[in-house]
C-alpha cells in the first residue's frame, strides 16, 4: 500500500483495517438483506494469535456452499458517487 500515492507509507496492516471499514457497504447485502460486516482482526489460523502482519493466499478453496458477494449496487455508481460514499463512511465510523 505504501506505493499508493494517497497513503504514502499505510502499512498492510492499516490499510486491512481501512478496507474493512468500507467494504461492508461496497458489496450487496447479503440473502438475507442484510449488510455484510468485517470487524475486528481475523486470528491467525495457526497460532490463533491477533498479532497478524501477513496473510498469504493458499490453495484451500472456498467451500462450494458460499456464494461470491456482488456489488452491483456499488458498479451502478458514478466516480463521484463512490468517492461522496466512501468519505462519509470514513467521516462516521459508528455509523
Amino acid at each position: 500500500m505504501s506505493e499508493n500515492a494517497r497513503n504514502p507509507g499505510m502499512t498492510g496492516m492499516a490499510a486491512g483495517q481501512l478496507i474493512r471499514s468500507v467494504i461492508g457497504s461496497v458489496l450487496d447485502p447479503d440473502s438475507n438483506s442484510a449488510p455484510f460486516t468485517f470487524v475486528g482482526t481475523p486470528p491467525c489460523p495457526r497460532c490463533a494469535s491477533a498479532q497478524i502482519e501477513l496473510v498469504q493466499e493458499t490453495e484451500t478453496p472456498w467451500p462450494d456452499t458460499i456464494s461470491q458477494a456482488a456489488h452491483k449496487r456499488w458498479d451502478a455508481l458514478t466516480s463521484a458517487e463512490k468517492a461522496t460514499a466512501v468519505d462519509h463512511i470514513l467521516s462516521n465510523p459508528d455509523r
